[in-house]
């Protein structure tokens, strides 16, 4: 939209969902309604949020958390969940048969979703608190449009996404942080194997296979891995390394013995076509070894390790393991 002003408590040059969406929705009818506000129990303006979604084929039901009510330095939260109102509306939302509902969450920390929720919705996007450009970007990778289709461009989420049933499970004290503590925290701790999606997770349009690179020549430290397109559109892929200690490496008596596995690195290649390729590299640095022994001192443990390349999503076929031998120096043979 045309910028007239811009100041604190105005926002006129900023797009909102609803525009970017209607204006990639040119063809089509775009209906905007207000159903709730992110906190409180006023019903009222359910109805309005049920008119739209009615008339449509597909709904983005826009929400979350906010940095005035529910996050923000200094004011923590005691929960995780979806605010009540707002799970109430769109449980009313999908009950409309025939409706597609897609929830795009604004949101710092993760979010827990009802098994009813999680189990309906179409798709769940992770938009965070977006930026200047965050409308568009939104409306780019949910829609086609006459001349292009929806950016495939997604990324992975940097977060354990905990479900409901886990995180009551866990019982967790939201005041202590002790990432070790049984069932643990983090990607790089948690056992439970309750997560509604574990760090790292994503999808894409169109689907992958990975395999370990046949060009790759042994050396220390290096990890290739191929990557080929499967599906009938070009996308990008992010790939994720860990490394994992197997059982023996680190005395059972060390704080880092229960480490399950640690990100070394990263890499999104792409965009990949149709039926394509691509190699990625990843180097295994000497500081990913370094661990904080039970007196506190930094050490580095040599025996068995696991490297372990993937992207998170469940259409992605094939995770790449690599089996390592690591001196204490951190120099890695297969």
């Amino acid at each position: 939209s045309t910028c007239k002003k811009a100041t604190s408590s105005c926002f006129e040059c900023v797009t909102t969902p609803y525009e970017a969406i209607a204006q990639r929705n040119s063809n089509g009818e775009t209906y905007n309604a207000t159903g709730c506000k992110v906190t409180g129990n006023d019903t009222s303006d359910f109805k309005y949020a049920l008119d739209a979604a009615g008339k449509a084929d597909y709904v983005v039901f826009v929400g979350g958390l906010d940095v005035d009510n529910v996050e923000r330095e200094g004011l923590d939260r005691d929960t995780v969940g979806l605010p009540e109102i707002q799970e109430k509306l769109l449980e009313k939302i999908l009950a409309i048969k025939g409706v597609k509902v897609a929830m795009v969450l604004f949101h710092g920390g993760m979010v827990t979703l009802s098994p009813s929720l999680s189990s309906s919705l179409d798709a769940v996007v992770s938009a965070g608190y977006p930026g200047f450009y965050g409308s568009e970007a939104l409306a780019a990778s949910l829609f086609d449009s006459a001349n292009e289709p929806a950016a495939n461009r997604w990324g992975r989420t940097p977060v354990t996404w905990y479900s409901q049933k886990g995180w009551e499970e866990a019982a967790f004290n939201m005041i202590d942080f002790d990432m070790a503590k049984a069932p643990g925290r983090t990607y790089r701790y948690y056992t439970k194997g309750s997560e509604e999606w574990t760090f790292g997770s994503g999808l894409s349009y169109t689907s992958f296979t990975l395999a370990k690179s046949s060009s790759m020549k042994a050396k220390l430290n290096l990890f290739s891995v191929n990557v080929t397109n499967d599906g009938d559109r070009e996308g990008d892929i992010v790939l994720l390394a860990y490394l994992a200690p197997k059982a023996g490496t680190i005395p059972e008596t060390e704080p880092a013995a229960k480490i399950q596995r640690e990100l070394f690195g990263f890499e999104r290649i792409g965009p990949i076509g149709p039926g394509a390729s691509a190699e990625v590299t990843f180097e295994l640095p000497l500081e990913s070894f370094w661990q904080i022994d039970a007196q506190g001192k930094p050490i580095a443990y040599p025996g068995k390790y696991e490297i372990v390349v993937d992207d998170g999503s469940a259409s992605t076929t094939g995770m790449v393991r690599f089996d390592v031998d690591c001196t204490s120096d951190g120099d890695c043979t297969q």
